[in-house]
């Protein structure tokens, strides 16, 4: 998929946008993700959330994602990592 602009190009905005998409399809506030990366074993602060969705909004005042947090947030959205990174690649394996 190519980037919309070039504000798409950093992957760190990509994750977050696709972190917020998902968060709302599912009905979940930061909270409840919150919740459920704790429940994973890897606790992200609603805060952390929210900066983590700001690398694309407001921009780009947000911070960057580790690979821990890339993991256990696609984990607690029911997604491949890959999802996460490349938004609509169709069987993008966990």
């Amino acid at each position: 998929m190519a980037p919309r602009s070039v504000r798409d190009l950093t992957m760190s905005r990509r994750v977050g946008e696709e972190v917020q998409r998902l968060r709302l399809q599912a009905g979940m506030t930061r909270s409840d993700l919150m919740r459920r990366t704790h429940e994973l074993g890897r606790l992200i602060p609603a805060s952390s959330i929210l900066d983590i969705e700001r690398g694309f909004a407001w921009g780009g005042s947000g911070r960057s994602v580790s690979v821990d947090e890339l993991y256990v947030l696609a984990a607690a959205l029911d997604v491949s990592p890959l999802e996460l990174l490349e938004p609509g690649r169709a069987g993008a394996a966990r």
